[in-house]
């Protein structure tokens, strides 16, 4: 009856898309440095497709790393030169500059953000991408 069990189970496709396979080893996961001043390290999150108000269906939420406190930004849209308009507004002109900023969006969007972010500063930005798995905590 093992046998038979076993045999259906491993032919069965959707178990076999479901099962999540352990057989290679990532490593250990690498944390966030703790930070050591308020607003230096932040995190950067959207809460998308709200019901609309005042013609935002958008909030941008931005973490300060040590205390936790956090601003909660009403965005229109969700494209870079829009949050980078808003992040200079709400974020930049009260704690200038930052060490890091995580954020869970797409490379894409970070790419075109950080352009428009430092376009608007007058910063002339080089660029160099890594894939870091770990980031995000």
């Amino acid at each position: 009856m093992y046998n038979i069990i076993q045999r259906y189970v491993s032919s069965c496709y959707t178990y076999r898309q479901a099962k999540a396979l352990y057989k290679t080893y990532n490593g250990f996961l690498k944390p966030l440095p703790v930070p050591d001043r308020r607003w230096k390290d932040i995190l950067i999150n959207f809460v998308i497709d709200l019901p609309k108000s005042k013609g935002c269906i958008n909030i941008m939420v931005v973490i300060d790393q040590l205390f936790k406190i956090r601003h909660l930004i009403a965005c229109p849209n969700i494209l870079a030169p829009t949050v980078a308009q808003l992040f200079l507004d709400y974020v930049w002109k009260l704690y200038r500059l930052l060490k890091t900023i995580v954020s869970n969006r797409g490379r894409q969007f970070v790419l075109v953000f950080w352009k428009e972010l430092t376009t608007q500063l007058y910063i002339k930005a080089l660029l160099s991408m890594a894939y870091y798995p770990e980031m995000d905590g």
